[in-house]
């Protein structure tokens, strides 16, 4: 990996935590999924049930669970 994609992924993780400590008490509702050996990432609302997979900052997949 080169040094600019090292950044991106360092980046990325940076908001992807603010956005998820911005939550508040709500902040329990979502998770992350770490994808070994992928750059991608994968944010989960338990809430609504919708799931985006996330790969050098750009949603690249969103799906839909059954949340309970």
């Amino acid at each position: 990996m080169d040094f600019k994609s090292v950044l991106i992924g360092f980046l990325l993780a940076v908001v992807v935590f603010l956005l998820v400590a911005a939550g508040g008490n709500e902040s329990s509702r979502y998770q992350i999924r770490d994808e070994s050996n992928s750059p991608s990432v994968t944010i989960i609302d338990t809430k609504t049930g919708i799931a985006k997979k996330i790969n050098k900052g750009r949603i690249v997949e969103t799906y839909e669970f059954n949340a309970q």
